[in-house]
């Protein structure tokens, strides 16, 4: 994707109502490979861990939790999700993730849907 914006939905200008693009959202939308290895995000994510595209690309969440001091074991259940859905194909939809501390000291809590996505 490459920094690119990517369309949600379809054209709407028919109706009045603005293109919105993946990083017009304030929902964390992220890439990971299939090695656990980010490959895009969008500006939510960006501005949650305070970092530039550039800086975010290549890393994967240990290297997230030795920056930032998130819990290993967080790490582990993020990894064992996306391998879960690689394995099977199918999403796994509306999970609760463990906290992880944000730069700012706050404890941050998600609700995560994680999809495939096949080139």
């Amino acid at each position: 994707i490459d920094g690119a914006k990517v369309l949600l939905g379809g054209y709407l200008s028919d109706q009045g109502f603005p293109k919105i693009t993946i990083d017009d959202i304030p929902c964390n939308v992220y890439v990971v490979d299939i090695h656990g290895v980010t490959r895009w995000c969008n500006q939510a994510v960006l501005s949650m861990l305070g970092l530039s595209l550039d800086e975010y690309v290549g890393k994967t969440y240990v290297d997230f939790a030795n920056r930032y001091n998130f819990d290993l074991s967080a790490c582990v259940k993020f990894m064992q999700d996306d391998q879960e859905v690689i394995r099977t194909g199918k999403p796994l939809l509306q999970a609760e993730e463990p906290p992880i501390l944000l730069p700012n000291g706050q404890n941050k809590y998600f609700i995560t849907s994680r999809w495939p996505i096949y080139e």
